[in-house]
C-alpha cells in the first residue's frame, strides 16, 4: 500500500522538476521534458493537466506550454517579499539623484537576472527598463551573478549555450571577481551598463546597475560611476548580512 503523504510529496518533486526547467523566453514541450525527467510521455500529460488545471502553466501550442498567471502571480509576490528589494529603496533613490543616471536591482530568477526596482532620474530625456523583465545572458548584470554563483551547473549550461562568447564572459566573470564590478554596452545599441554584486549572509543576492547612454558611461565618469555604486552596494550588502570581503578595492560609502 503506497502511503498517501509519500505520494503526495513525489507529486510535488515532480512538479518542481517540471517547472525548473522553464527558461525565460521558452516553452515547456513534452517530447524533450519527457526525456529530461525520465518519464513517460503519458505520465508527464497527466501532471502537465494538472498543472495546467492549477494555472500554474498553460497551454500554448500542440504539445508545449508556458508559465500559466498563478506561477506569475505567485513570482511577482516572492520578488515583492524580498528584503533586499525593500532595503535597496532608499539607496537607490539617493544614488539615483546623486549620478542622474537611472539605477536598477535585479535578483536571480533561476536562469536569468529579473528586474525587481527601477529608480529613473527626473530629467528630460529618461533610460527605462520595465520590472519583471528576465535580462539576456550577455547583460552585465548576468555576468555578475555567474561570476559569484555558487552552483557550477547553473553556470556549464548558461555557457554552453553560447560557445562563441564563452571566452568573453568568462573574463567579466573574472573581473568581477577581482574588481567588483562589470561593464558591457553590447545589450543595447548606445546603452552601458555598469553592475556589481550585493551580497547576504548566503551569497550574491542581487545586483545593483547603473545604466545610462555610452557617452555619459563609458567616458571619464565610468571610474567614478562604479566606485559609487560599488559603495552603495557594499553597504547594503553589509545591511543584508554580509560580513566578508567586497571584491575590489575597499569602497568608502561616504565619498
Amino acid at each position: 500500500m503506497v502511503d498517501r503523504d509519500s505520494a503526495d510529496i513525489q507529486v510535488i518533486a515532480r512538479c518542481a522538476q517540471i517547472l525548473r526547467q522553464l527558461e525565460p523566453g521558452s516553452r515547456l514541450r513534452v517530447a524533450p521534458l519527457a526525456k529530461e525527467l525520465g518519464v513517460g510521455r503519458s505520465t508527464l500529460h497527466r501532471y502537465l493537466n494538472s498543472m495546467v488545471n492549477a494555472d500554474l502553466i498553460e497551454r500554448v501550442g500542440e504539445g508545449e506550454y508556458a508559465p500559466g498567471p498563478l506561477l506569475a502571480q505567485l513570482g511577482t509576490m516572492a520578488l515583492n517579499s524580498l528584503h533586499v528589494v525593500e532595503a535597496a529603496g532608499v539607496a537607490m533613490q539617493d544614488l539615483c539623484r546623486e549620478v542622474s543616471q537611472t539605477v536598477v536591482l535585479s535578483v536571480w530568477g533561476g536562469l536569468a537576472p529579473v528586474v525587481t526596482r527601477v529608480e529613473v532620474p527626473d530629467q528630460l530625456i529618461q533610460v527605462q527598463v520595465r520590472i519583471g523583465s528576465a535580462l539576456p545572458l550577455n547583460a552585465a548584470q548576468t555576468r555578475v551573478f555567474l561570476a559569484f554563483q555558487q552552483d557550477p551547473r547553473t553556470v556549464e549550461r548558461l555557457l554552453s549555450l553560447v560557445p562563441e562568447r564563452r571566452e568573453e564572459i568568462e573574463a567579466d566573470m573574472a573581473r568581477a571577481q577581482s574588481d567588483g564590478f562589470v561593464v558591457y554596452s553590447g545589450s543595447v545599441v548606445g546603452l552601458s551598463t555598469i553592475a556589481v554584486p550585493v551580497f547576504n549572509a548566503r551569497g550574491i543576492a542581487a545586483t545593483l546597475a547603473i545604466i545610462g547612454t555610452d557617452a555619459s558611461v563609458l567616458g571619464a565618469e565610468q571610474e567614478t560611476l562604479a566606485g559609487r555604486l560599488g559603495a552603495v552596494a557594499h553597504e547594503l550588502s553589509q545591511q543584508l548580512g554580509f560580513d566578508g570581503a567586497y571584491p575590489g578595492a575597499a569602497p568608502d560609502a561616504t565619498a
